[in-house]
């Protein structure tokens, strides 16, 4: 059995990507950090979040060069 590959990310991981993000922000809770601080719900910052990458803004924390 192989083990895990790394390989950097590309746009079309955006919605592991996001589930990711997601998923570190509520740190076992349901309290996602990033959508209260922004005011948002999570169904609103999921799309905003693909919206930061189609961007490619590199250095930006949430841009795809930074996975």
């Amino acid at each position: 059995m192989k083990g895990p590959s790394i390989r950097e990310a590309i746009l079309s991981d955006g919605d592991f990507l996001a589930s990711a993000i997601i998923s570190a922000e509520k740190s076992g809770t349901e309290r996602l950090g990033l959508a209260a601080l922004c005011g948002l719900s999570e169904e609103i910052l999921r799309p905003l979040l693909g919206r930061c990458w189609r961007e490619e803004v590199d250095g930006c924390e949430f841009s795809i060069s930074s996975f």
